[in-house]
């Protein structure tokens, strides 16, 4: 009995260690093909940067037109984003993840090719395919990172390990980085060498191919109960289940229930809320270079250029400093380094300072990662049931609601009280982020937190 004993406890530890072995090979292979396909989404979306006011002023070149036009765009797409991803984000729970993520590249090439095939036509359909392209393509591109943070949030609940999340979350980071830096040089050097911006869009469609053709590929299901394409819900149907959800479940304004949770998850929620509110700061940034400083297109060009390495360069920072400092003390450096960078805008009289904002944003860019990790574990932690779609879409429109709002705060503190008005104002917000952070969270220094599972085990 006792070798019998010995054989069968060997067994289970070998069987144990494959289990394991095939747990970490397959997230390696999720990261790894997230992370190619966001490649892919992030190249195909900032590609159109020059592209979209090069093609409204192939007919109509005032200035004023052009920039209303493009705000106006904007705007429309920030609604349009704000309206859809939480309904789509629990749709995902219930079709999987892999139909959404494809659903999503499948919009942005036809969007652009619609753009590309009214290039010529009339003012009016430029504008009109530009408009449709914008809202779609403008909700399909945060759709998919979002549906992306919802499959890493799957392997977290399976594996308890929550350093997934933020391995995906800075190699994303890095991405984008990287997308700023070469995507909008690759539109317009299209434009030049074609003599006209509608090839850019066609260019753009043809990656959103390849990124679908990636993606049918590579991508794994990862969503509870689907995993390996094991039953399909007809997506009527699962519509339908979202819409018919009790509560605010799939609403916009679903991110709302969170902070009812408990007093950490609130806590939690105001901390990322606060992080948010200086993400888009992107036209006040533009208009402040172009009004006061009166930057020239090459210092311009310069500007976003340091703006993209240093989001290049975040992420690997990132990742580094939260595994030497943990959540909490990475939390802290990071939000110093973001307040500087703000700071640098602040008081900014010329090109000098402004580049060295681009060197603190390096890693204060990242200050709101450990935030939006421990977010989740803490959600879960308290109410296990939830799926990853519908939290990834929830908060997702938590910062969403910023992306409608902010833009006009920031422009009038502008008005009102000059240069220094919204930078020392996203200084403050990202002070007072950290503090709650500090408050509400512990340093986990991105140990393996227990599984949702062990936390209802416990509770039963």
């Amino acid at each position: 009995f006792h070798h019998v004993n010995m054989a069968s406890e060997g067994t289970v530890s070998v069987n144990e260690g494959s289990k394991g072995e095939e747990a970490a090979a397959r997230r390696a292979r999720v990261i790894r093909s997230l992370s190619i396909a966001s490649a892919f989404n992030c190249t195909s979306w900032f590609m159109m940067i020059p592209a979209r006011p090069a093609m409204v002023a192939l007919f109509q070149d005032d200035p004023a037109f052009v920039g209303s036009t493009l705000a106006s765009m904007t705007s429309g797409a920030s609604l349009f984003e704000f309206l859809l991803t939480p309904f789509l984000g629990a749709f995902s729970d219930k079709v999987g993840r892999r139909p959404v993520l494809l659903g999503a590249a499948i919009v942005c090439a036809v969007a652009r090719l619609v753009t590309f095939a009214a290039g010529d036509i009339s003012l009016r359909a430029v504008v009109l395919a530009n408009w449709v392209d914008r809202c779609l393509s403008g909700s399909a591109f945060p759709l998919f990172l979002t549906t992306a943070f919802a499959a890493v949030t799957d392997l977290y609940k399976e594996s308890g390990d929550a350093s997934v999340i933020t391995e995906l979350q800075t190699k994303v980071h890095s991405i984008i980085g990287a997308s700023l830096v070469i995507a909008p040089t690759l539109g317009a050097l299209v434009m030049a060498r074609a003599k006209h911006p509608k090839w850019t869009a066609l260019l753009a469609s043809t990656l959103s191919v390849g990124h679908f053709a990636y993606m049918y590929h590579a991508i794994e299901e990862t969503a509870p109960g689907l995993s390996g394409n094991s039953r399909e819900v007809p997506p009527a149907a699962a519509a339908a289940a979202v819409a018919a959800a009790p509560g605010t479940k799939g609403s916009p304004l679903s991110f709302l229930e969170y902070f009812k949770i408990s007093g950490s998850v609130a806590g939690l929620m105001t901390a990322f809320l606060l992080h948010s509110l200086p993400v888009e700061m992107h036209d006040m940034r533009m208009t402040l270079s172009r009004t006061v400083l009166k930057f020239t297109d090459a210092q311009t060009a310069q500007m976003l250029s340091f703006l993209g390495i240093g989001t290049l360069c975040g992420g690997i920072i990132a990742q580094r400093s939260m595994d030497r400092l943990g959540a909490a003390g990475h939390n802290i450096a990071a939000s110093l380094s973001y307040i500087a960078a703000q700071l640098c805008w602040a008081f900014a009289a010329g090109p000098g300072m402004i580049n060295l904002s681009g060197l603190f944003f390096m890693l204060g860019g990242s200050s709101s990662l450990p935030t939006k990790t421990s977010l989740v574990t803490a959600i879960l932690a308290a109410r296990p049931g939830m799926q990853g779609g519908e939290i990834a879409g929830a908060l997702a429109n938590l910062t969403g609601v910023t992306k409608v709002i902010m833009p006009q705060v920031y422009a009038r503190l502008f008005a009102r009280y000059g240069q220094r008005g919204p930078f020392i104002f996203a200084a403050l917000s990202i002070a007072l982020g950290a503090a709650a952070y500090s408050c509400v969270s512990p340093d986990t220094k991105q140990k393996a937190a227990e599984p949702p599972q062990a936390h209802a085990t416990k509770k039963d």
